[in-house]
Parts: C-alpha cells; structure tokens; sequence
C-alpha cells in the first residue's frame, strides 16, 4: 500500500466520528438479479454512505469495526427491504475505501471488496438487537453481539 494510503488509513482510524462519517465510501454492484433491485439500486457510483446513513465505529486493539443501521433513512430502509425480499435472486459487490480529498491522499485505494451471491435469508438466525437508545449510548459492536450469542450457546448446551 502506497504511504499516502497509509497515512490516509491511520487518520480515518484515529480521526472521530465526524472525520470518519465525511469519508468513508462504498461502492455498490448489482451483478445479477431482479429487474426492479437492479434499477433502484443504480449504477456502481462511489458513495459517502456515512453522510446519508447513521455509521457506528468501533476500535480496539484487536479490530476497527463499522456498523451501518439502514433504518436511519426512510429511502434505505426501503431500498433494504425492497432487497431482503429478493435477496436469492442477487449478486453484488461492494467496495470499500475512504475517500482522498486532495493530492497527498491520492490515489485513492480499496480497502476491500466482497461480493454476495444470491443469499438465502430464510436460513439466517434471528438475532435480538438492542434499542436504537441503547445504540445511541453504548455502541455495542458486532463483535460483543457475537461474544453475547456465543456464551449463550455454549452455556446452555450441557
């Protein structure tokens, strides 16, 4: 990685909120599915999801982590579940990277990509989410959630 990426990277890792929310882009793909997701999805633009979506970061020593809650926004939450609806008939990407505002931040570069290939929702597990308060206050990660559901498995198995 080039050293204004690096750089670029430690200032959105140490930077607050604010700092992180104008800079953190994604760029999403619809590759494959129904007519009407791929149409109200749109091109591959870059996007600042961020600045239209409450983001919630975490770090530790051990990991960075960004939580998107696509219910902040009317028209995400109904993209989401215009989505979830058609979810087995889908293939995306999404890139991931943050966004370089003058030269000594450019290139920009992706920090990662993943894709999605006609995921089947109905075998997901349900998972009790805190209050949008309780977010608001403790920003638990997903990480905890995990830990939580973890030990709960592990201590009602005997």
């Amino acid at each position: 990685m080039a050293p204004e990426s690096i750089a670029l990277w430690e200032k959105f890792l140490n930077g607050d909120d604010s700092y992180r929310n104008s800079r953190f882009k994604v760029i999403p793909r619809v590759i494959e599915g129904n007519w009407l997701v791929m149409k109200a999805c749109g091109t591959s633009k870059p996007v600042l999801y961020a600045t239209k979506l409450t983001h919630y970061y975490r770090k530790t020593d051990r990991f960075f982590e960004i939580s998107c809650d696509t219910t902040s926004s009317k028209i995400a939450s109904s993209l989401a579940d215009l989505c979830v609806g058609k979810a087995s008939t889908l293939t995306f990407d999404m890139a991931i990277m943050i966004e370089g505002r003058d030269e000594s931040e450019l290139p920009e570069q992706i920090l990662g990509v993943f894709r999605m290939t006609k995921p089947d929702l109905k075998h997901c597990r349900k998972v009790l989410l805190p209050s949008k308060e309780d977010i608001a206050h403790s920003k638990p990660s997903l990480g905890d959630l995990m830990t939580s559901m973890s030990l709960k498995k592990r201590t009602s198995v005997k």
